[in-house]
């Protein structure tokens, strides 16, 4: 199952923390339907789709993950780094200890 760092859940946060945003929004990585570079993307919702993977957070707001790409970020670690208003997420594979590095596993 996807794990989110302690900086990937703050990140998640900051994200939602837009007072223009319907109560109870979250942040949703699904296939993505426009036409652009990556299939995957990250969406802002209202609502969870029915078949959605909810992923724990360390913080207040939980991750959805699209049921369609759930297999593609077993045993990742999501994480991500925060300057000022600017959030970049990367994902990296987990290790047995519980840590995260970018090989994959053998």
């Amino acid at each position: 199952m996807l794990v989110l760092t302690p900086t990937a859940a703050e990140a998640v946060d900051h994200m939602l923390q837009n007072p223009g945003l319907p109560e109870g929004s979250r942040l949703r990585i699904g296939r993505r339907t426009d036409e652009d570079e990556s299939p995957i993307g990250i969406m802002i919702v209202s609502e969870p789709e029915p078949d959605d993977q909810v992923v724990p957070s360390p913080a207040d707001g939980d991750l959805l993950l699209a049921a369609e790409i759930v297999d593609t970020f077993d045993d990742r670690v999501l994480d991500a780094e925060i300057d000022g208003e600017n959030i970049s997420f990367m994902l990296h594979w987990q290790s047995d200890d519980d840590a995260y590095d970018d090989s994959p596993p053998a």
